[in-house]
């Protein structure tokens, strides 16, 4: 009968590991879909870090432009002063040069401006990647630990259900029915 107890109460002791093993093994798929959450929102943030880098490298562009435009602008100023016959059209002209030089120092600090802000977008993209890597890093083991699991789970369950399904074979009927009272 000592015997007997002790079977059922192993039996008892392996369900638990198996009812154990199995929600261990029904969470695992909300797990990886939570990673799987994770990669999507870091990949929405490289895209819009992308994005903004784009466009800071558009509005770098203009602002080169610019410069290059109002250098051109003053050096064609120049080169008219020197054709000019009148003291007021030459006042108006070095007026010009004045305007078209503080424009150039104007788009020069928003092209700074821009390339400090460029970086700092170049700075979030490889952030963002880096925290993808992670992410899919994150993901990746638990996935070979979803399979692994189940692998463990499958074999453990199987000669556990074989022993769990003898084991009432191996008590005669009535000394289950004796333990139960």
């Amino acid at each position: 009968m000592d015997a007997q107890i002790q079977r059922l109460v192993h039996l008892q002791v392996l369900d638990a590991r198996l009812a154990a093993l199995r929600n261990r093994l029904q969470a695992i798929p909300g797990q990886l879909a939570a990673a799987d959450a994770r990669v999507s929102i870091a990949r929405q943030q490289i895209a819009t870090a992308k994005e903004a880098l784009t466009s800071s490298l558009k509005d770098r562009k203009t602002y080169e432009m610019d410069v290059d435009s109002w250098k051109e602008k003053a050096r064609k100023y120049r080169d008219q002063s020197f054709a000019v016959k009148t003291n007021e059209a030459y006042k108006a002209l070095q007026h010009e040069i004045q305007h078209a030089e503080t424009q150039v120092a104007q788009a020069e600090d928003r092209l700074l401006e821009r390339m400090v802000s460029g970086e700092e977008y170049e700075r979030q993209v490889k952030a963002a990647e880096r925290s993808v890597i992670v992410s899919i890093a994150k993901r990746k083991p638990n996935g070979r630990t979803f399979r692994r699991n189940k692998l463990r789970c499958n074999k453990s369950c199987k000669p556990r259900k074989r022993s769990a399904a003898r084991s009432p074979q191996r008590f005669p009927r009535n000394s289950l029915a004796r333990t139960r009272r």
